[in-house]
């Protein structure tokens, strides 16, 4: 039997991480409405990169926004709503097979399907969210080689009752989903109930298929006792009646890919700095897939021991330099400057949202400050990609209530904003 829910509170639900004890307190978080993630590509087939908007606050609900490119890098809001829910991150791929990209939001997990022109319509499907969580992040990739595209859900950071006479918590959880076609996709594993707010897919191990790497945030102490149905969550396997408590610090996971979709844990705990962000590249330029990881107090290189190591490929060592001292809300790579290699984007926490940060690589995962100033006022995403088809990476940047904002690379790392 269903109970009603006794002040729930939801951790990890705003676009600055909630930092206070499981069972105590929030603060830290934005009340207006935000825009926390930005995907760029072309989402109505007419060779530009587009742009797809994911929007959410703390205290209410927002839908996402699909911006279109005019050309050269000017855009126009379709005027499309999509969603009634916060989103924290948004993958593009084509999940239905039909050869362009849809959408899967990191919040509720609503899938949209596009209809080539960028227009999109919910699909609606049981199986995603994950159980007792909030879907943090979403990575995409041919997991089982059937070429459709699956995901691995990376989950953040559970539920609990605030209610000291009658406490339960539902667990976060990070997944395995297997599209099973035309976007109707299945869970096949359940991966950690660690809180894991990103997740990236890529062959780490060096043996052809995708492997999963998980950057985490804390690790939630429960009782052990399966709860009563708290009436919040369809499915309540991963939830536990009694005190709670959150332990912060949690290792980041790599876990290897068996072949056939079947991941299995690599048996690394990977730091403990209370990761909030990832990306993977080869960053020293061995051949294979290191990885950058956005913590709470800066980024840090984790580098494979593949290759130039010499050591166990996807077998991961910490490198060693800190860039900045904030939270790292999102990293990206990509090379900026033209010299091979790839540099960073960072998306730092600041009073105004997030402010950007762009560290030039030397090649071999050591990386500089970029001299420019970046930011630009009320902005509050910003991510990359080729905005005026010129071969070279441009930032874009958005805002919920002011629209966007770009800089245009000259191809050696030097950028001009749009005015």
């Amino acid at each position: 039997m269903s109970r009603p829910i006794k002040n729930p509170r939801l951790l990890c639900m705003g676009p600055v991480l909630l930092l206070a004890p499981l069972l105590g307190g929030c603060f830290l978080f934005h009340t207006t409405p935000t825009t926390n993630d930005i995907a760029l590509g072309d989402l109505d087939s007419d060779g530009d990169l587009d742009a797809f908007f994911a929007n959410g606050q703390s205290e209410g609900i927002q839908p996402n926004a699909v911006w279109m490119n005019q050309g050269s890098g000017l855009f126009q809001d379709s005027g499309q709503a999509l969603g009634m829910a916060d989103t924290y991150q948004v993958a593009l791929g084509d999940l239905d097979g039909d050869g362009d990209l849809d959408a899967i939001e990191a919040g509720w997990g609503l899938l949209y399907l596009n209809d080539g022109k960028g227009t999109f319509s919910t699909l609606n499907q049981n199986g995603v969210p994950v159980m007792g969580s909030f879907t943090r992040h979403a990575a995409l990739g041919d997991l089982d080689r059937d070429g459709d595209l699956d995901m691995t859900l990376a989950g953040c950071c559970g539920a609990f009752s605030g209610d000291q006479n009658d406490p339960w918590v539902a667990m976060p959880a990070s997944t395995v989903e297997i599209n099973e076609g035309r976007g109707r996709f299945s869970q096949s594993q359940l991966l950690t109930n660690q809180a894991c707010p990103a997740a990236a897919l890529g062959d780490l191990d060096g043996d052809g298929d995708l492997d999963a790497f998980l950057a985490c945030w804390s690790v939630i102490e429960h009782s052990g006792i399966p709860a009563i149905d708290p009436g919040l969550f369809t499915n309540t396997d991963q939830a536990y009646q009694g005190p709670t408590n959150e332990r912060k610090g949690a290792p980041n996971r790599v876990y290897f890919n068996t072949g056939g979709g079947q991941m299995q844990d690599s048996g690394q705990s990977l730091g403990a700095a209370e990761s909030f962000s990832l990306a993977l590249g080869d960053l020293d330029g061995d051949g294979d897939l290191d990885a950058l990881l956005g913590n709470l107090d800066g980024a840090e290189v984790w580098l494979n021991q593949g290759g130039a190591q010499g050591g166990t490929p996807g077998q991961f060592a910490l490198g060693n330099q800190r860039i900045d001292s904030r939270l790292i809300h999102k990293v990206q790579l990509g090379d900026v400057d033209g010299d091979g290699d790839l540099d960073a984007l960072l998306n730092v926490s600041s009073r105004r949202a997030y402010d950007p940060q762009l560290w030039l690589n030397d090649g071999n995962a050591s990386f500089t400050r970029h001299a420019q100033n970046l930011a630009i006022w009320r902005m509050q995403a910003y991510t990359l990609g080729d905005l005026d088809n010129d071969d070279d990476l441009d930032i874009f940047a958005g805002s919920f209530n002011d629209g966007y904002g770009a800089w245009f690379n000259d191809g050696l790392g030097n950028f001009s904003r749009l005015p």
